[in-house]
C-alpha cells in the first residue's frame, strides 16, 4: 500500500469514527444503536431535537483495537466465567469494568470526540476583535451534555440484547465527557448483562455499543407521551408530565400530572397530581431537589397549547413509524424539545399506567428527596453589586437562604399563572380591584425578605397561558412581536394602573421599589407610565426600563433623558431581536450567540450613555454564558449583576477574581506590606527621607 493509499484510510477511517445526527437516519442502526438511529431520524425530520453527535460502534471497537492488551484481556476473562456462579460472575466483571476505565482513550478517537464536544457549544468568536478579544479569548464555557448508551437490537429482534447500558445527565467538560463514554462501553460488562448474554445465547456474538452525545436542556417542564394507550391500546394518547428535570418522574418520587388526548387532539381527561418538589440543577450541573409552594405543587404542569403541541408531534412521530411511540420530551421556557423516540413496550396486566423501565435506566444514581442543594449565604463582597433573580414566588424561600437583600427582577407572571385568570377577565369582569389585591398579596409575602425590589409590569406574550379564564380569543401570526409587555400595558391602563398600585402598597411597608417597563421601543411609552405614576402618586418609585429591543438600544440617550433611575438589560431578548432569530426554532438556534460582536458593541454603548447620564446599568444574567460575559461586563464598568440564587456562590466569585484581575498592578490594587523584624526593643530611628518609602 502506497503513502497516499494509507492516508485515505486512515482519513476514512476517522470519518466513521464520530457522526453527527444529520449524517444518520433509522437505517444506521448497526453503526449507531437503536436510540441513536430513532434520534436521527427524527432529527432529520425537522422535528425539535437539540443537536448531538454519535461516537459510534466503530468507535467502540476501535478503543479495544487500540486499547494495548484490552480487547485480548477481555476475551481471556470472559473464558474463565463460570455463569453460574455469582460471585466469580461479579469478580470477573468488575476486573473488565476496571479495565475499560484505567484505559487511555486512543488519540485520535479522543481528537474525534473533543472536536465535535467543541462543535456542538462552539460560539463564533472569529469577528471579535480589539478590546472583547482580549477579555473573551479562550473564555468558551464548555456545555452540559447527555451521555447515553445506544447499543443495537441485534439481528434477530426477538433475540435481541436486553438494552441496560448506563446513560448519565449534566456532563461537562472534555475530561467528564471522555470518562462518561468510558463508563458506558464498560456498562456493557455488569454481570446483568453478561449473564443476559449467556442465557440468550449470544455470550459469544460480538458485541456493540455506540454512545449518543447530545446538548441538554435546562428543562422547567418534562414528561412522557404514550402515542395509544399502553395498558389497553386503544386509540388515546396519555400524556405525563412534572415540574424540572426528567429524573424526576425516573426516581419514582414525584407523582405526575396525567393527561388524555383523542386523535382528534381533544382533552378527554386531566389529573393533576401533587408535585411537592421538583428536581433540576445547579450552575455546575448538579442535581438539586427543591421543594415547591402549595399552589405550585397542585398546579396543572402543561397549558392547553403545550398539549396540542406534544399530541401533534406524537401523532406525527407514529405515522412515521408506523408503530405505537413512546416519546420522552423537555420543555425549557416556551421550547419543546423531544429527548428520544422508541417502539411501546405494552402493558395489559396492570391497570394503572407506568412509565417504562427502559426510561426508569436512563438516570444512574437516582436522586433522593433529601439531596437538596444547600444555597450558603454570600460572603465575598465585591465593587459591582449583585441582586436576585426572582422569575416565581415558589424559589423565594430558597433565594433568602444567600442573605441577599435586593431582588434586581422579579416577574409577576407566575403570579397570575398560578391565579387561574388572565388580567383580561378581571378587566371584563370589572375586577380589577380583585386583581391588584392578588398582585400584591404575593409580592408583600416576597417583600418580606427584601429591602429593595424591582418589579417588572406584566409580560405575557400572545397566547403563552392559553389555559388561563379569559385569555384573548385573538390568535396573533407572531406573538413574540405582538401586543405584549407595555404595548398591551397601555391598550389596557385600568390592569397597568393596578399593577402599580399593587407595586406602590407594597413600598408603603418602607420597602425600595422599583419598577421595569418591557417591551419598550418609543419614548411616549415611557411617558405615559410616568402619567399613572403621576396618577396614582406614586412618587417614591425608582423607574427602569429593560433594554430588550434594538430601538430601546438606539433611543438610550433619550430614555437615560426621561429622568429614569435605572436600565436592566434583558441580554436574552435583546440577543435575539439583535441577531433576528428565535433561538426556539432549531434550523436558526445555533446563531444564538451573545458573544456576538454586535450584541457585544451594543453592550458597551448602553453601559457608556447610561453611566455619562447618571443611570444605574443592570444585567440580568441567566444563560449558560454568563460567566464568559462577566469579565466584559465588569471591564465596561456595569454597575449591578441579577442572577439566580442557586448561581450565586460561582457568580460571585467569578465576580470578584475578575475585579482583582482588572485592578492589578495599578494603583487601585491594595499595597501589601511586610515589616521587618524588629529584634530591639528600642524604636529604630530611620536616617534619610528616603527611609519613609521603604517597605
Amino acid at each position: 500500500m502506497n503513502q497516499r493509499e494509507a492516508t485515505n484510510n486512515s482519513s476514512d477511517e476517522r470519518s466513521e469514527l464520530v457522526k453527527w445526527f444529520s449524517d444518520l437516519g433509522k437505517d444506521s442502526e448497526n453503526l449507531v444503536g437503536e436510540k441513536g438511529a430513532n434520534l436521527s431520524e427524527i432529527y432529520n425530520l425537522k422535528l425539535p431535537i437539540t443537536p448531538g453527535f454519535i461516537v459510534t460502534t466503530k468507535a467502540y471497537d476501535y478503543f479495544l483495537e487500540n486499547s494495548p492488551g484490552l480487547n485480548n484481556k477481555i476475551k481471556g476473562l470472559l473464558e474463565k466465567i463460570n455463569y453460574e456462579d455469582p460471585i466469580l460472575l461479579n469478580d470477573i466483571a468488575e476486573v473488565i469494568r476496571n479495565g475499560i476505565m484505567e484505559a487511555h482513550m486512543p488519540q485520535i478517537l479522543e481528537e474525534e470526540i473533543l472536536d465535535a464536544y467543541d462543535s456542538l457549544g462552539a460560539g463564533d468568536l472569529s469577528d471579535i476583535y480589539g478590546s472583547a478579544l482580549d477579555i473573551l479569548q479562550n473564555a468558551q464555557e464548555p456545555i452540559f451534555v447527555a451521555v447515553r448508551s445506544s447499543a443495537p437490537a441485534g439481528n434477530n429482534p426477538k433475540e435481541g440484547l436486553v438494552v441496560q447500558q448506563d446513560s448519565f445527565l449534566n456532563v461537562k467538560g472534555e475530561s467528564e465527557l471522555i470518562t462518561h463514554i468510558k463508563k458506558c462501553f464498560a456498562s456493557l460488562f455488569t454481570p446483568n448483562e453478561i449473564y443476559a448474554r449467556y442465557k440468550k445465547g449470544l455470550k459469544d456474538s460480538p458485541i456493540k455499543l455506540a454512545v449518543i452525545v447530545q446538548k441538554m436542556v435546562d428543562s422547567n417542564k418534562s414528561g412522557v407521551i404514550f402515542s395509544k394507550n399502553p395498558n389497553n391500546l386503544d386509540e388515546n394518547m396519555i400524556i405525563q408530565a412534572i415540574w424540572g428535570l426528567g429524573e424526576g418522574a425516573s426516581s419514582k418520587i414525584i407523582t405526575p400530572d396525567e393527561y388524555v388526548l383523542n386523535k382528534n387532539l381533544e382533552i378527554i381527561d386531566i389529573k393533576v397530581a401533587k408535585k411537592e418538589i421538583a428536581i433540576t440543577r445547579d450552575s455546575s450541573g448538579s442535581r438539586i431537589t427543591i421543594p415547591l409552594r402549595e399552589e405550585k405543587s397542585k398546579q396543572q404542569v402543561l397549558t392547553k397549547r403545550e398539549l396540542t403541541r406534544l399530541a401533534k408531534l406524537s401523532l406525527e412521530i407514529e405515522e412515521h413509524y408506523k408503530r405505537p411511540q413512546c416519546i420522552e420530551f423537555a420543555i425549557e421556557g416556551e421550547d419543546i424539545y423531544l429527548v428520544q423516540t422508541r417502539e411501546m413496550k405494552t402493558n395489559h396486566s396492570n391497570k394503572e399506567i407506568k412509565i417504562e423501565e427502559d426510561i426508569k435506566r436512563e438516570i444512574k444514581e437516582p436522586v433522593e428527596p433529601e439531596k437538596i442543594q444547600e444555597i450558603k449565604p454570600v460572603a465575598t463582597k465585591t465593587k459591582t453589586k449583585v441582586k436576585l433573580i426572582i422569575n416565581s414566588p415558589s424559589f423565594v424561600d430558597r433565594a433568602i437562604h444567600t442573605g441577599i437583600k435586593s431582588a434586581g427582577i422579579i416577574k409577576i407572571e407566575d403570579i397570575i399563572l398560578e391565579s387561574g385568570k388572565h388580567p383580561k377577565y378581571y378587566l371584563t369582569k370589572n375586577a380589577v380591584k380583585e386583581y391588584e389585591d392578588i398582585i400584591f398579596k404575593e409580592l408583600n409575602k416576597i417583600a418580606e425578605h427584601f429591602n429593595e425590589l424591582w418589579i417588572r409590569t406584566s409580560d405575557i406574550i400572545g397566547d403563552e397561558f392559553p389555559e388561563l379564564e379569559g385569555t384573548p380569543n385573538e390568535k396573533e401570526a407572531n406573538p413574540r412581536l405582538g401586543l405584549h409587555g407595555i404595548r398591551f400595558s397601555l391598550n389596557n391602563p385600568e390592569i397597568l394602573e393596578a399593577e402599580l398600585n399593587a407595586f406602590k402598597r407594597v413600598s408603603e411597608s418602607g420597602k425600595e421599589v422599583g419598577i421595569i417597563i418591557p417591551n419598550l421601543v418609543q419614548i411616549e411609552e415611557l411617558r405615559k407610565v410616568k402619567e399613572i405614576l403621576d396618577k396614582i402618586n406614586f412618587k417614591e418609585v425608582r423607574v427602569g426600563v429593560s433594554i430588550e429591543t434594538p430601538a430601546s438600544v438606539q433611543l438610550i440617550n433619550q430614555i437615560c433623558d426621561e429622568r429614569i433611575n435605572f436600565i436592566s438589560i434583558d441580554i436574552n431578548n435583546l440577543t435575539q431581536n439583535i441577531l433576528s432569530i428565535d433561538k426556539r426554532n432549531k434550523n436558526v438556534s445555533y446563531l444564538y450567540n451573545e458573544l456576538h460582536p454586535a450584541i457585544l458593541y451594543q453592550l458597551s454603548y448602553i453601559i457608556r450613555v447610561a453611566k455619562k447620564k447618571g443611570v444605574k446599568t443592570s444585567i440580568i444574567l441567566e444563560s449558560e454564558k454568563k460567566e464568559e460575559l462577566i469579565p466584559f461586563l465588569i471591564k465596561e464598568g456595569i454597575d449591578i449583576i441579577c442572577m439566580k440564587a442557586e448561581d450565586t456562590e460561582k457568580i460571585v466569585n467569578c465576580i470578584k477574581e475578575v475585579e482583582e484581575n482588572i485592578i492589578k498592578g495599578t494603583d487601585q490594587e491594595p499595597r501589601k506590606y511586610t515589616p521587618k523584624e524588629n529584634k530591639s526593643e528600642e524604636t529604630p530611628v530611620i536616617k534619610g527621607i528616603e527611609k519613609l518609602h521603604e517597605r
